[in-house]
């Protein structure tokens, strides 16, 4: 993932909720694209945090912030590398992450946005084989009436979450809609693959001097709800 990619996702936010516009990833160049090959296909994720201690008024240094998370959804499935897949995903998870409430004009200037592109997929061999901070998993598994379960978890979750493997995953199970008792059985009955994530993450004070030349692309816009919702995304 590059800098480019999350200077293009804020570009693409910030003009969907001022104008409304669902295809709004065409109004921006996305020149990183060009060193891929044009038929590249990878599973990505974008995400959007908001600064924990956000009250509003002007952002202070970047240095040492708490984010929380207002939004991720992207897919497991590998997508074109085009401006379009990266743009309609950076809407999504800002605007239909069901968790959250649609981002607001309001709450841009407080928000980092990330792009994960998902790499060295591996069949794990067993649920514990996989280091807390290096992998992201996918867990699949069934209960005992045979209906199918599967969640997964970005590379960077359970260490943000100070989680140990066993805790992540059981708290996995969980996320994948699971409520039943998590016995060991079911634990070693789960088939886990494993992957990494090439990642990158931009505040909206380093997208505005870097991408912007120190000028608040925010000053004098409007703003415009869109709605809508587009399935087979994947909430990390």
């Amino acid at each position: 993932a590059t800098e480019g990619m999350c200077h293009f996702c804020f570009d693409v936010l910030i003009e969907t909720l001022s104008t409304g516009n669902r295809d709004a990833w065409q109004q921006f160049p996305l020149k990183e694209l060009e060193a891929y090959s044009s038929d590249l296909k990878c599973p990505l994720f974008v995400t959007w945090n908001k600064e924990a201690s956000a009250r509003g008024g002007s952002s202070s240094s970047t240095t040492n912030k708490a984010y929380h998370l207002r939004g991720c959804i992207g897919t497991l499935q590998p997508k074109p590398l085009t401006a379009k897949t990266i743009g309609q995903y950076a809407i999504q998870s800002g605007l239909r992450d069901h968790r959250f409430k649609p981002i607001q004009f309001s709450e841009i200037r407080f928000l980092q946005c990330s792009v994960s592109l998902l790499v060295r997929y591996e069949e794990a061999d067993s649920y514990k084989d996989w280091t807390v901070g290096v992998h992201g998993i996918i867990i699949n598994f069934r209960d005992t009436t045979f209906n199918n379960f599967s969640a997964t978890y970005l590379p960077e979750v359970a260490k943000e979450q100070g989680w140990s493997v066993q805790t992540a995953v059981e708290s996995l199970i969980r996320k994948a809609g699971y409520n039943g008792r998590i016995t060991q059985e079911l634990l070693d009955s789960i088939k886990c693959t494993r992957y990494q994530s090439s990642k990158y993450k931009v505040s909206f004070e380093e997208y505005v001097a870097s991408a912007k030349n120190g000028k608040d692309p925010l000053e004098g816009v409007g703003r415009a709800i869109p709605h809508g919702h587009r399935p087979g995304c994947e909430i990390c």
